[in-house]
């Protein structure tokens, strides 16, 4: 069981935290309002237990990409794994966390930063955890039950066989004019919503953030490079991260991830 814990753990490649402020975007307090995914997307966080020492959130594990990433592990051999934020309410912090569920088997593996990763059988869990587990296993079953999309098996063989295609084209274009690399293009614009502190105060400004395009069009690694305040900042990472893409294309028409900047105008009336 351990084993096939541990094997899935090397596939992620960003190693969990214990403090982690660049996967974290607070509001007041120290409350998480924006926290990445496992693959550096930013989302809103699902809260999914609350007690009076804490409070837990995972990611937006509902959307497809999240599902399309874990359906085959979950399918086939009852596993997942997602990053796991605890705020922690007298110290006004939050602690992010990785855990790996195997639903048949009842065991969870917690990855902590700095520290041997936690085997814990749900079996003899207090109620916080296993309450916890539970919640975030009903929400990752009911994602993947409505994905119907490819998996990522199909997705690699897809650019298995693109990839082949490609060094045909290559031998074909090599005394030809070759096309400059494309970048990405904004396809589906969403709007920031104003913060409400921001409005009251009557803060504008421009909001750039720069955004790494995947070769899906998907925006990843957001980051903010010129702020204006802190909630707009938030806000502005929050609607970037909805924004879709024509992804960049290479000298031969495959797509590739590129960055990009983006900026958010907030006009305070």
């Amino acid at each position: 069981m351990v084993k096939i814990l541990f094997s899935m753990m090397v596939l992620l490649t960003t190693v969990a935290q214990a403090q982690t402020p660049n996967t974290v975007i607070a509001g007041p307090y120290g409350v998480p309002r924006l926290v990445r995914n496992e693959g550096g997307q930013w989302s809103a966080p699902i809260q999914v237990f609350s007690n009076a020492a804490e409070i837990v959130y995972v990611p937006d594990i509902t959307t497809p990409g999240w599902a399309q990433w874990h359906a085959q592990d979950l399918k086939t051999r009852d596993l997942y794994f997602t990053y796991v934020y605890t705020y922690l309410r007298k110290q006004r912090a939050t602690v992010q966390e990785t855990i790996y569920v195997n639903i048949h088997a009842r065991h969870v593996l917690v990855v902590r930063f700095l520290k041997p990763p936690l085997e814990i059988d749900l079996r003899n869990a207090p109620p916080s955890i296993s309450n916890t587990v539970a919640n975030i296993t009903k929400i990752v079953q009911d994602s993947v039950a409505h994905y119907h999309g490819p998996s990522l098996n199909d997705v690699r063989r897809g650019q298995n066989a693109l990839t082949l295609h490609n060094l045909s084209v290559m031998k074909e274009r090599e005394h030809q004019d070759v096309p400059a690399i494309q970048p990405p293009r904004l396809t589906y614009p969403v709007s920031p919503i104003y913060p409400a502190d921001a409005w009251t105060e009557k803060i504008s400004g421009v909001v750039t953030v720069s955004v790494l395009v995947d070769n899906f069009g998907m925006p990843t690694d957001i980051q903010v490079v010129k702020s204006v305040y802190p909630s707009l900042d938030a806000a502005a990472v929050q609607a970037a991260s909805q924004d879709r893409f024509q992804p960049a294309t290479d000298k031969i028409g495959q797509p590739i991830s590129m960055r990009t900047t983006i900026d958010m105008r907030f006009q305070a009336q």
